[in-house]
């Protein structure tokens, strides 16, 4: 489940990973588990093709296994099914209850003022895609590594703004311009030819011409 949560992985793409798969500090995803047809198949979409970076709290997780071998099996070493997916789950759930009462507990967090939905292993990809965002990996960036077949798709969970993120962001602004420090520079760049990217503006200047103002 850890290996759900730090990659943002399908549950059907975890199930036919092998030793080969994890290699160089990466998960490389070239196939998925059809339940309907009880085959390994290809992705969906060519963004389904990925290599995903394992962090080092994962790392230290994921079993050491030989290259032909699926890295999660049953005792006879096969891919695991419905119920043993179903067992590991509900172990992950109430270790996770178990934490999430005793920092309620200790006033680490807040108690839950109503019932949640109950969580299913597709949450931990929604999970990691939303630490994406935290963590400030760009949209474009987040896509890729989730998988989806356009940005659209990432955007609609890439959605989850705090006061922290907007403190932060304000941060990264004060840093770039104690950076750069010709504030009015920019501003009278700006007001001169709003929106032209520089290339464009050195591409018409060499052509004699000025660029056409832009409304905002």
């Amino acid at each position: 489940m850890l290996t759900l949560l730090y990659t943002g992985l399908r549950p059907e793409e975890s199930i036919v990973l092998r030793g080969a798969d994890v290699t160089g500090g990466h998960i490389h995803i070239d196939k998925a588990y059809d339940r309907s047809t009880r085959e390994t198949k290809p992705p969906k979409s060519k963004a389904g093709y990925r290599d995903i970076p394992i962090i080092p709290s994962l790392a230290a997780a994921l079993p050491k296994v030989e290259p032909f071998e699926l890295v999660f099996k049953n005792t006879r070493g096969r891919p695991l099914d419905e119920k043993a997916m179903y067992r590991m789950w509900h172990r992950f759930k109430a270790a996770m209850q178990e934490v999430e009462a005793q920092m309620v507990a200790q006033g680490t967090i807040p108690a839950f003022a109503e019932e949640l939905p109950p969580l299913v292993p597709y949450d931990l990809r929604h999970t990691y895609c939303t630490d994406l965002e935290r963590a400030g990996v760009p949209l474009n960036v987040a896509s890729r590594l989730m998988g989806h077949s356009s940005v659209e798709i990432t955007a609609r969970i890439y959605t989850h703004t705090s006061k922290d993120m907007f403190d932060d962001a304000a941060s990264k602004l004060d840093a770039l311009v104690a950076r750069t420090g010709d504030v009015i520079g920019d501003v009278k760049e700006t007001r001169k030819y709003p929106q032209i990217p520089a290339n464009t503006r050195k591409w018409a200047s060499r052509r004699g011409k000025k660029p056409s103002r832009i409304e905002a």
